[in-house]
């Protein structure tokens, strides 16, 4: 986990064009240089930790979709000034001006965010 919050995050709303290479670590977490990032407000599958086999299948067609969105070029990541649970920082992403989230969302990659959803959607 990392340390407390860096003053950075704390700056909700200030976008930062990042140019590649990113590495994406999951369906909604990626790096850039020596940062690691969350998009905020989704629901995503667990590739590798999934608990069960729909999810794991699902988590990888997530993963390349936020890998095929980042490599569109024009990435503009904003803080929203939240911290995830796993101390990343939680920004709104767009590439090439359009809104990731819901690209994801829209391929039905990715569920968004929303009180009293069931633990695991992918696994009832």
């Amino acid at each position: 986990a990392q340390s407390q919050t860096p003053a950075s995050v704390t700056q909700a709303g200030a976008p930062r064009a990042l140019k590649g290479p990113f590495t994406v670590v999951s369906a909604s977490v990626f790096r850039w240089r020596n940062e690691t990032f969350q998009m905020s407000d989704i629901r995503a599958p667990r590739a590798s930790t999934g608990s069960c086999a729909y999810e794991r299948l699902r988590g990888r067609e997530a993963r390349k979709a936020l890998r095929r969105n980042l490599a569109r070029g024009d990435v503009v990541v904003t803080p929203t000034g939240r911290v995830s649970a796993l101390g990343y920082k939680l920004v709104r992403v767009t590439a090439r001006g359009r809104d990731v989230r819901r690209a994801m969302i829209d391929a039905g990659v990715v569920l968004p965010r929303r009180p009293g959803q069931p633990s695991n959607p992918w696994c009832l």
